[in-house]
């Protein structure tokens, strides 16, 4: 079994399970230890059951009940050290397990790489999961189209991607013009067209399944998200028939990706 779950994914909070027979781990905990564990009972699941945590960066919206879940369970947190430093709320946090990026790790039945990602954060980590021959990814939170994430997403059977925001909807809102400048920048988040620019690229690199993640609750909608992309790839002559292309749930359990039964 090798299986990919969204519990949460948005500018609100995120929170990822990846799943084998031996293994369990979340990638990021961006929501309340009661959400958690709610969206896990839907799997027959909770944060008992959860080997590991590992953990993007240091933004609420990945890390909010770190400080809890080391409180209240026995659960190794995996975290680069800048991070580590830039976190806020800690002090439950007793011990911790440093990586670094591009090296590769052996957790169980999975080997985890780690990848750098263009953030405004200490040190943002994008994250692939292989077990055996099969590989998926994780890369939100990214202001542009890295060739490190590109690497890292290539050859894929299945890769969760940023598309957080609509650039009109951004333009138009009520946020202030800083913030605006912010999400749109280098350092920021990919848009619905970035989005779409870097899964086209991806195709030509032989992975064929995307979920789109990280949407902005603001400026941003599923509907519009998966038009924009498909009228894109579309007009880059690519075969929709050819993908499978999904969308993550801002605040609840999303399908679940089976990659191995």
């Amino acid at each position: 079994m090798f299986n990919f779950h969204s519990l949460s994914s948005s500018s609100s909070g995120n929170c990822y399970l990846i799943e084998t027979n031996e293994t369990k781990i979340l990638v990021d905990v961006g929501i309340t230890v009661k959400k958690i564990n709610t969206e896990l009972e839907k799997i027959n699941l909770s944060l008992n059951n959860i080997d590991a945590l590992f953990i993007t960066h240091e933004h609420s919206d990945h890390c909010k009940s770190l400080n809890n879940i080391a409180k209240l369970y026995n659960i190794p947190i995996f975290i680069n050290k800048p991070t580590f430093n830039a976190l806020k709320d800690k002090n439950n946090i007793e011990q911790v397990n440093y990586i670094k990026s591009n090296e590769e790790y052996i957790f169980h039945d999975l080997n985890i790489k780690p990848f750098d990602i263009p953030h405004d954060a200490a040190q943002p980590f994008g994250y692939t999961f292989k077990k055996g021959s099969k590989k998926i990814s994780i890369a939100t939170d990214m202001g542009t189209i890295s060739q490190e994430a590109l690497k890292a997403l290539s050859n894929n059977n299945f890769a969760l991607i940023e598309s957080n925001y609509d650039i009109n909807m951004l333009n138009a809102g009520k946020y202030p013009y800083y913030i605006k400048k912010r999400i749109a920048s280098n350092y920021g988040h990919l848009s619905n067209n970035q989005c779409s620019e870097m899964i086209a690229q991806l195709i030509q690199k032989n992975t064929t399944n995307f979920m789109l993640g990280h949407l902005s609750v603001n400026n941003n909608f599923p509907e519009l998200a998966m038009e924009t992309i498909k009228s894109e790839l579309i007009t880059n002559k690519i075969n929709l028939k050819d993908i499978q292309l999904s969308v993550a749930s801002n605040n609840c359990l999303s399908n679940n990706i089976i990659i191995e039964k």
